[in-house]
């Protein structure tokens, strides 16, 4: 039998920095001993049911899919909701833990069964969970959870801190290092010579900026720093990916008469966005980070560092913990724009230093963002029989 139960609402088929993770952990810890249940529906994926299907079907650990709650409409015949299918799950395969890749939608009814059949568990808490969930003061809310679970794993000194400012104990919180899956997504093609962009502009320097484009990532800044360069015509901005602010940014484009120095891809394949780190001569990451503000895990620094891109990149806690100001990468204070567009012409106007900064982030990268150092962090706590306290957890069998 599993002895873990991984539920969480980030994975893949789905892109993203947190789905990627909890689908390096799914993939590499032992075999047999953990199952996986994804809160959401299987046709919800962008790729649709299909996709997810063939994605579940090449894993080699159980995969189930259920919508949560108030998303169950919309089912085909013969679908069940996240509660039957987390129940059903909890009562064939009897897992000794549940571990949670986030808070994901329909948490509370997984939480009632662990808790009447003292089943322990534990959490990854993201910075958007700690801002939003679990900064509420309702009993019910996210506060209730952290406090509840056996660990509490994080993903930056930010959240950790956020967590010790709330009342979590330090004993319950195990803080991960920065990790990247290396061996999928866009990582696959890190080894291989693909050919250049058709798109991409022979007669400048090409600057990369990946999305997905959220508020947070302040990808405005590096359009107005590009308007202080206007004049440089040997600069060439190209943004890849979509996100919500995907259209505001083409507007902005366009007000700020940037035509001729920006494009915007839109969505790519991991080939072909491997394609744009390999043309890059630049890698560019404006977002800084308020004092309310824990950012993401820096997924997209640690990718143009696996490919040994100099890195411009706001001096959020993320890319604090990623790069070195001046040794493998260069830091921008937040909303400095006239500092970025400095940093920029730096080096624009010096190829040395990007081979230097590049070469650098490089090497950093091939000995650094192990996805199995944090699943050694994880696997410890959650396979370790005692809580925080050191008081065995009750072994009373909830699988009847």
């Amino acid at each position: 039998m599993e002895r873990v139960l991984f539920i969480t609402s980030c994975f893949r088929p789905e892109p993203g920095s947190l789905e990627g993770l909890c689908t390096g952990i799914a993939r590499n810890w032992p075999s047999g001993e953990l199952a996986v249940l994804v809160a959401a529906r299987p046709g919800d994926s962008l790729g649709g049911r299909e996709e997810t299907s063939r994605f579940d079907e090449g894993e080699n650990y159980p995969i189930q899919r259920a919508s949560p709650g108030r998303f169950s409409r919309g089912f085909r015949r013969g679908d069940k909701s996240f509660a039957q299918t987390a129940r059903e799950i909890l009562r064939l395969r009897s897992p000794r833990h549940i571990l949670f890749g986030n808070a994901a939608p329909g948490i509370d009814e997984i939480l009632r069964v662990a808790r009447k059949y003292s089943l322990p568990y534990s959490i990854i808490v993201n910075g958007a969970e700690v801002q939003g969930r679990l900064n509420s003061r309702r009993p019910s809310s996210g506060r209730s959870l952290v406090q509840g679970a056996q660990t509490v794993f994080t993903l930056t000194e930010s959240i950790t801190k956020a967590l010790l400012d709330r009342g979590v104990s330090p004993r319950k919180i195990v803080e991960l290092p920065p990790v990247l899956d290396k061996e999928n997504g866009v990582m696959k093609f890190a080894r291989k010579k693909l050919p250049v962009p058709p798109e991409a502009r022979r007669d400048r320097l090409i600057i990369l900026g990946t999305g997905p484009f959220l508020p947070r990532k302040s990808m405005d800044r590096a359009l107005e720093a590009l308007r202080l360069l206007k004049n440089r015509r040997d600069l060439h901005l190209v943004l890849t990916g979509s996100g919500p602010e995907f259209h505001y940014l083409e507007e902005l484009i366009r007000l700020r008469g940037l035509e001729e120095n920006v494009s915007m891809t839109g969505f790519l394949s991991p080939e072909e966005l491997a394609a744009w780190y390999q043309r890059a001569d630049i890698f560019l990451q404006p977002a800084g980070e308020s004092e309310e503000d824990l950012g993401g895990m820096g997924a997209s620094l640690m990718e143009a560092a696996c490919f040994s891109r100099p890195i411009i990149a706001g001096a959020s806690a993320a890319a604090r913990r990623i790069l070195q100001d001046g040794t493998n990468g260069l830091l921008i204070p937040e909303g400095a724009i006239e500092k970025l567009a400095e940093k920029i012409e730096l080096l624009a106007d010096s190829p040395g230093l990007r081979e230097t900064l590049g070469r650098a982030a490089g090497r950093d990268a091939r000995n650094r963002f192990d996805l199995r150092e944090a699943l050694r962090l994880i696997r410890g706590p959650v396979l370790d029989p005692v809580n925080a306290d050191g008081i065995p957890y009750p072994s009373r069998s909830y699988a009847r």
